[in-house]
């Protein structure tokens, strides 16, 4: 019962800090626009051997002026060589504080609809899914 919980906690704390939190909120609640990658950094944080990225970003929100705003996301380390500067990216916006701004590429739900999303990563997974390496599956 400890070791759930402990896992459970631990998800979360890693979805917090990685970006991955905000993703999933926006991604129920935000607008869907596009955004150019202007500039990508190393946080120095790592989840999972998958780097947590820095982004900043040109976002295009459909009939709205152009502007720039910053965000993270645990991106897998296979996806990487997409996520360069030019490269535009689907993103969701929190329509009360635009500047709140989160990269739509993994599916993190089941009432997501967008057409961008991949289903091929996720955030911790189900423990059940981790097999032996303790590692998330897809």
């Amino acid at each position: 019962m400890m070791l759930v919980f402990v896992t459970a906690g631990g998800c979360a704390i890693a979805d917090r800090i990685s970006g991955v939190s905000d993703a999933k909120t926006l991604q129920e609640t935000g607008e869907p626009a596009e955004a150019e990658i202007l500039k990508i950094w190393d946080t120095g944080i790592t989840v999972n051997n998958d780097p947590v990225v820095g982004f900043l970003l040109e976002v295009r929100p459909a009939g709205k002026p152009v502007y720039q705003a910053e965000t993270k996301l645990r991106i897998s380390r296979l996806d990487i060589p997409r996520f360069q500067p030019g490269a535009v990216v689907p993103v969701r916006i929190d329509p009360r504080h635009p500047k709140h701004v989160a990269l739509d590429i993994y599916d993190y739900g089941k009432h997501n609809q967008s057409p961008h999303l991949e289903s091929s990563w996720r955030s911790c997974g189900k423990a059940s899914d981790w097999g032996h390496s303790n590692a998330p599956t897809s």
